[in-house]
Order: structure tokens, then sequence, then C-alpha cells
């Protein structure tokens, strides 16, 4: 099983490129008080990796998601929080990178959510390269990942108007379905 960190950037942390921020992306929580069930339950990925999200605090956007990831023929029970955050009509899910112990950062995604699917879209580290390399945006390449300053909200409706194009890997989106409640 792959970890929630890696489902919302759809790389494998410890040998691809990712994007990542300082902060969670997405100017203000997303209040999910009315869509709590809708949310909760056991989701599946389509190679049979299964999440089972609850919601932690509704007003602020905040899930506790669950998952077995196997190890070495072992098996962890791995514990994730997710932000959800929100700059017009987009919605972000935002994790913490725990494998970065020295300081905060997030993996995030754009995401979108029906009664019965979650689909992930991540962002496409070449494009945001070559945003940072512009100064079109604050932040700093390390390695081959790109490491996003805080961003303003001209940068947020900068990242999600499409004026620049498709900033995500919008082909390859990551799609989790509702199993059960």
């Amino acid at each position: 099983m792959k970890s929630l960190s890696l489902l919302l950037c759809a790389v494998v942390l410890s040998g691809c490129s990712a994007v990542y921020t300082t902060k969670p992306i997405g100017e203000k929580p997303v209040n999910l008080t009315r869509e709590v069930d809708d949310w909760e339950g056991l989701w599946c990925n389509s190679e049979g990796d299964s999440f089972k999200i609850k919601v932690g605090d509704p007003a602020n956007g905040i899930l506790q998601v669950a998952g077995i990831e196997e190890t070495n023929n072992e098996f962890e029970l791995k514990k994730y929080t997710i932000c959800l955050r929100e700059s017009g009509t987009w919605t972000f899910a935002n994790c913490r990178n725990e494998d970065e112990k020295e300081r905060e950062i997030y993996v995030w995604a754009k995401i979108s959510r029906d009664k019965r699917q979650i689909i992930f879209w991540a962002p496409d580290t070449d494009k945001f390269k070559e945003l940072v390399n512009k100064k079109q945006l604050p932040g700093k390449i390390e390695k081959e990942n790109v490491v996003l300053g805080e961003l303003d909200s001209k940068q947020m409706e900068f990242i999600t108007s499409g004026s620049n194009g498709v900033l995500l890997n919008w082909e390859k989106p990551m799609v989790l379905t509702k199993v059960s409640k």
C-alpha cells in the first residue's frame, strides 16, 4: 500500500519529484459541518488499498485518515491528518510530510468529492519548477522537488485561474471510491 502522502502526491516521495508548501495551500478552511456523513467511511483505490476516513474537526476541514501500510512483509497502521482548504472554487488536501523531521512542509493536491468518489490531482512538478525559476511564484528548487513559500490570494488565483495552463497532472488523477460507511 502506498502511504496517503503518496496518494495525495501521486509520486513516490523518496525518489520522484514533488511540489511541497511550507503552509497548507488554500486561503481558508473548508467547513464540512453539513458533509460529515459524505466524507466518513471506508474508501478504496483501484489498486485495492483502503483508507478509513473520519471527520476530526468539521468547522476547520480536518480529516483523520487511517490505512494499513505493508513494508518488508510487515503491516503497520498509518494515521494521517488531512487539512482541507479552499481558494475560489478549488479545494485542496494538505498532509504534513512526516519524513521531514527538521521542518514543516506539506504535500498537497487539488481534491474533489461527490457522494461515492474522492479525486486527487497532484501538482505538475515541472510546471511549478518553471514558475519558481521565473519568480512567478515564491519558492525554491531542492534537488528534484519544489518547495513553495507562503502564497497570498493573488498567487492562489494565479494557480487556480488556468491562465498559465493546467498546473496539475490532470490526466493522471488518483481516485478513491467509497465502499462503506
